[in-house]
């Protein structure tokens, strides 16, 4: 599936939503025709130190729910009011579902640096 279909991308964005029973992680993409997509995963990887990780992700599908938002405000907006909390998009291209591997090197927690 290419995820443009000649449409030009508004916002892309890694997001972590809460569900009923745990929570979600992928990407969203708005494009200027006013469709959301989305696609689930993220970095998969044992999480030890130095350890390789990669990205990870589905298919796009589009979301049904979606009003049509076509400005990177709005889209912001609507996303933040129904729960996600969005963040830069990983480094998979778009076209692509997967990359790496990389080296895993987590950032130390707050309170150590």
């Amino acid at each position: 599936m290419d995820p443009l279909e000649g449409a030009k991308v508004v916002a892309h964005w890694s997001f972590a939503a809460d569900t009923e029973n745990d929570y979600v992680v992928g990407e969203v993409l708005v494009r200027d025709d006013g469709v959301l997509l989305e696609r689930f995963g993220g970095l998969s990887g044992s999480g030890d130190p130095k350890s390789t990780a990669n990205y990870v992700f589905g298919s796009w599908h589009r979301v049904d729910w979606w009003e049509g938002h076509t400005t990177l405000a709005a889209a912001w907006a609507r996303l933040r009011g129904m729960g996600y909390d969005l963040g830069d998009p990983s480094p998979v291209p778009i076209e692509d579902g997967r990359t790496g591997p990389f080296i895993f090197e987590p950032d130390p927690p707050a309170h150590l640096e």
